[in-house]
């Protein structure tokens, strides 16, 4: 194909097409790049959900079947801890849930989401913040698009000594700050605030809108700086883009602009078209062996 989607600033893909002045920028986060990544991201491929736009997972660690085992028996002992009376006396708001035991909710997503949990419990955050995390991440948006209800959570102050939501929040206010947002969300945000310097500020707005920073203090770039470093070095763990494309996930200044940053893209679009054409195949395929037809 000759590009991957037409109308949006996104280089010519074809493969001679290697050199630099060939490339054309991705969209900057306050023009539009979280709008092309809910336009072109394919709807099987392997994402990541946060409030504000999907983040694609080009490159989700691997790990080796004694790891998975191992680490699913310990799920198991966590889930039987969970039936004390200390747990049941314990409350944690942002984990209450209908659904199932804290541990038990806890032990289904080790054994679905397997590399998921290891990743985020092998960063140093602790099982139940990672289970509060990964829930998130892992809950398919109504429509397909962000969840505006998750804003007042992830900024209400009333949540603010549960300490099992900071990595969620340093997550989500990194994706804000480095991606931007779609634009039911964005009309939310308002204005960007000023950072201590007097500077429009889209990472003082991001820390603000999830609860890690208050735009009126003496220095609300400080705390939102360092939930970055901890949000990019976790997205760069968990292989999404665009920081798994850099060290430690520390990105540059525009690095929208980088042609590496969008060959990665463009590549693991291409992979993720090519995987759901072969899956409408066999579908087509095992439908028709059974006398069905679809379309």
């Amino acid at each position: 194909m000759a590009e991957i989607l037409e109308g949006f600033r996104l280089r010519v893909t074809e493969p001679k097409a290697r050199s630099k002045a060939h490339f054309v920028p991705l969209p900057a986060p306050n023009t539009g790049l979280a709008d092309l990544l809910a336009e072109v991201v394919p709807p099987g491929a392997l994402t990541l959900s946060t409030p504000f736009v999907r983040v694609p997972v080009i490159a989700p660690p691997v790990f080796t079947d004694e790891q998975i085992e191992a680490h699913a028996e310990l799920a198991v002992r966590r889930w039987q801890a969970q039936w004390t009376q200390a747990a049941r006396r314990r409350v944690l708001r942002a984990l209450n849930g209908d659904r199932e035991t804290v541990g038990g909710r806890y032990e289904s997503l080790v054994a679905t989401w397997p590399w998921l949990m290891l990743s985020l419990e092998g960063s140093g955050i602790g099982w139940e913040a990672a289970l509060l995390l990964a829930e998130r991440l892992t809950t398919s948006p109504v429509g397909g698009g962000p969840r505006i209800s998750d804003l007042p959570d992830l900024g209400d102050p009333r949540s603010g000594y549960e300490r099992v939501l900071t990595p969620y929040r340093r997550l989500a206010a990194t994706v804000l700050g480095d991606i931007g947002t779609t634009s039911p969300i964005r009309a939310l945000l308002g204005d960007l605030p000023e950072d201590e310097n007097r500077n429009p500020s889209r990472l003082v707005q991001a820390a603000a809108a999830c609860g890690i920073t208050r735009t009126a203090t003496a220095n609300p770039s400080r705390a939102a700086r360092s939930a970055r470093s901890v949000g990019r070095q976790l997205l760069h763990d968990l292989g999404a883009w665009p920081w798994v494309c850099v060290v430690n996930g520390e990105l540059a200044g525009e690095w929208w602009t980088e042609a590496a940053v969008g060959w990665r893209l463009e590549e693991w679009l291409r992979r993720s078209e090519a995987e759901e054409v072969w899956a409408r195949r066999r579908r087509r395929a095992a439908a028709a062996s059974a006398g069905l037809e679809i379309p």
